[in-house]
């Protein structure tokens, strides 16, 4: 008795999942990955200029401490490396963001979703109905 109980219960997520399928959200591809390309250069933007102006601002804290070492002869660290270093590290961790925003500019024009007519019979009537698509655009 158990494994028909099993069966049907399995056989009716099956049915419901099928029935879900043509249920799909009109997503707009092309929107979606301009939005998330100008996010990206955005962040890629933001991280490049704070990076800039941490190195700009450490190595004119080491500069400084270097006239002052010279005059006094003395060995202070002021932390002026590790500022400038923290800077270029972050302005080198804007690439990736750049990149990908390149690459999703360019999905945003070979990707787009729209709506096509497709022929379907009913009753001996041929009738047309708008199913989504998504066109993918190859350039070669």
């Amino acid at each position: 008795m158990a494994p028909k109980l099993i069966a049907i219960v399995f056989v009716s997520l099956l049915l419901l999942n099928s029935l879900t399928g043509y249920c799909q959200q009109n997503i707009q591809v092309q929107e979606h990955y301009l939005q998330k390309s100008k996010n990206q250069k955005t962040a890629g933007w933001v991280l490049l200029t704070t990076g800039f102006m941490a190195a700009v601002t450490g190595l004119a804290i080491t500069g400084n401490n270097t006239l002052d070492n010279i005059i006094n002869a003395e060995d202070k660290d002021t932390g002026g490396e590790a500022v400038t270093i923290a800077g270029i590290t972050v302005m080198a961790g804007s690439i990736p963001f750049f990149v990908m925003a390149s690459k999703n500019r360019k999905n945003a024009y070979s990707l787009s979703a729209s709506h096509q007519q497709w022929p379907s019979t009913h009753k001996q009537n041929l009738s047309y109905h708008r199913i989504p698509v998504i066109n993918l655009k190859i350039c070669f």
